[in-house]
């Protein structure tokens, strides 16, 4: 058997070890990154979501929906006194009722219908869906179009029937209206905003504010002057969609908007005492574009211009948030109007949904600290700022398409 002992020169056969070359296929390790970043991101939402869950479970009802359902009946109780203001030939009684009347139509059309598209105004699911189609449909006739559609979203509809087509998006000149919901209904809010917009936050064609460019308006145009016309594309677009939905749906919301729209008219005509209706009309668009400039800036604030993600290489939820979303200082006016879900706390939002404007700004602080100690982005900064950031490069943020960011071992 010893003659067997020559089968040793077959060891030369490690001159095979040129072959090495092909241990390129050890760049499938840094798929092993990849997978423990891909477990690692679960397990940090898990984390997280612990943390959170704690400080939910100690906080009362009040603190829960109490304090968002208060700023919500305290708006609409002072409509009555903002309608009577409007009585006064006094320039400044006037401009308080005005002032009224704007900021209650914002925080019940974008707070209310914001939180009432979440279910964050109540644990009943019964009340929850009463609450959506109120605040959707029917809160003084706008709010269901503008949390549906957004504003860009209304132009880019109104001057498509206007025969203007350069408003395509930079993606492959798709146009941008096929990125939004066809018509203003509940359901429709809640899959474009929740299902999509949420669920795929800044993925490209997804979910990553596109409905919000409006390429053919320039810079000034858009910031100072397009949200003028918000008041009035967006209920004319969305009777016009309404074509596209089920007819029982499409009779519903259209019945609720118009109760909305023309309860306004009506009492301004017979509380406020208007004489005539175009000074009526005029009152009505007034109170609704008081806050329209804020309110488009902050949309595109807040996921415009951080990183865009690419629908087949997305990173995870915790990764996503914490990149693709930011929050702004807080404001006052525009926490009380539009919650603190969307100025201040945007990426707590963003992380825990189903929480309230009251209970995001309670997390706030363990959310942050939570992000940071596991160095993970958390983006804050000023309207001031970012307003200024937006006029600088309004070409770059608004105009061209977003590069796609590559996340290594995400």
């Amino acid at each position: 058997m010893e003659p067997t002992e020559p089968m040793e020169p077959t060891e030369p056969m490690e001159p095979t070890e040129p072959m090495e070359p092909t241990e390129p296929m050890e760049p499938t390790e840094p798929m092993e990154p990849a997978r423990s970043a891909h477990r690692g991101g679960e397990a940090l939402l898990r984390e997280l979501e612990v943390l959170v869950q704690d400080v939910v479970r100690t906080s009362s009802w009040w603190e829960r929906h109490g304090v968002d359902c208060a700023i919500l009946a305290l708006s609409l109780f002072a409509l009555p006194a903002g309608f009577l203001c409007l009585r006064w030939e006094n320039a400044l009684v006037f401009a308080s009722g005005i002032t009224i009347l704007g900021v209650c139509h914002y925080t019940l059309t974008v707070k209310g219908s914001h939180l009432a598209t979440h279910g964050a105004l109540t644990e009943s699911k019964r009340w929850s869906k009463i609450w959506l189609l109120f605040f959707v449909e029917v809160s003084l006739g706008e709010g269901g179009c503008r949390q549906l559609l957004g504003p860009c979203g209304s132009l880019i509809l109104l001057f498509e029937h206007a025969g203007v087509s350069s408003c395509a998006c930079a993606h492959g000149g798709r146009p941008l209206q096929l990125m939004v919901c066809t018509a203003f209904t509940a359901e429709h809010a809640t899959h474009g905003h929740v299902k999509m917009h949420h669920a795929y936050t800044n993925v490209v064609g997804l979910g990553d504010s596109s409905t919000w460019r409006l390429p053919c308006l320039n810079r000034y145009v858009y910031m100072f002057l397009a949200p003028f016309l918000l008041p009035i594309a967006t209920p004319l677009v969305a009777v016009e969609r309404l074509r596209k939905v089920e007819l029982g749906t499409a009779l519903r919301t259209l019945a609720l908007i118009s109760l909305g729209l023309y309860s306004h008219y009506w009492l301004l005509l017979n509380v406020s005492g208007f004489k005539n209706p175009s000074s009526a009309l005029g009152c009505m668009f007034l109170t609704r574009s008081l806050l329209a400039h804020p309110y488009l800036h902050v949309n595109i604030f807040q996921h415009i211009g951080l990183p865009m993600f690419s629908r087949d290489n997305k990173p995870r939820r915790i990764h996503m948030m914490s990149l693709g979303v930011l929050n702004l200082a807080r404001l006052p006016v525009l926490d009380w109007a539009f919650g603190h879900s969307i100025i201040s706390c945007h990426v707590e939002h963003h992380l825990f949904p189903r929480l309230s404007d009251n209970m995001c700004l309670k997390v706030k602080p363990v959310v942050s600290q939570f992000l940071r100690e596991k160095q993970l982005p958390y983006n804050e900064d000023s309207y001031l700022a970012r307003f200024q950031l937006f006029l600088r490069r309004y070409e770059e943020f608004m105009v061209q398409a977003p590069p796609i960011t590559e996340l290594v071992g995400l």
